[in-house]
């Protein structure tokens, strides 16, 4: 599917086995959460554009959400490494040659927005990653993460699709979005 709201482009696949990560690193948290009621296992990956000025922003995440009644909300981010000159190696949806991987820098703010994202409890972990070298941030990656959880939210497709366009509209909307750092 995909969604557009002013300057931001949003696909929203069911994979993308082509942006697999090769997991060099991981980081991983959990955070109490209310307990998962019905949802069953299911996959999303997110691409995610917003035309920003003269630098673009870029990101493509996703994975594996496993929601359960534990009380508690796992996540698991898989890295790539460091920054490399690895050629861009992914066609996204949105028709950008993307390189496949997230880069370590990346990691903190994927798992911090997926805590704070109001998941329930369950397991999500991030298999599957591309970035562009110049036009990717930590302001993409946010984005993509917050995109990524209302994709998990609701059991049937339509109450998917209204979260997820709910998110899309929010982050359009939002003439200083992200805000200021400290509320990352």
């Amino acid at each position: 599917m995909l969604f557009e709201a002013g300057s931001v482009q949003v696909a929203l696949l069911d994979d993308a086995p082509d942006a697999v990560i090769i997991r060099r690193n991981a980081v991983a948290g959990e955070r109490p959460s209310q307990a998962s009621g019905g949802c069953v296992r299911r996959r999303a990956v997110v691409e995610y554009y917003r035309a920003v000025g003269g630098l673009p922003q870029r990101a493509l995440l996703g994975g594996v959400w496993a929601p359960d009644s534990s009380g508690v909300l796992h996540v698991e981010v898989g890295l790539s490494g460091p920054w490399s000159r690895e050629p861009a190696s992914y066609r996204g949806a949105l028709g950008h040659e993307l390189v496949r991987g997230l880069p370590d820098e990346y990691g903190a703010t994927v798992l911090r927005m997926l805590l704070k994202s109001g998941l329930p409890s369950g397991f999500l972990t991030i298999d599957t990653a591309a970035h562009d070298p110049v036009e990717s941030s930590d302001v993409a990656f946010r984005a993509a993460s917050l995109l990524l959880a209302a994709a998990f939210r609701g059991d049937a497709p339509d109450e998917v699709e209204m979260a997820f366009r709910a998110q899309v509209e929010a982050i359009r909307a939002e003439p200083s979005w992200p805000g200021p750092m400290e509320s990352w």
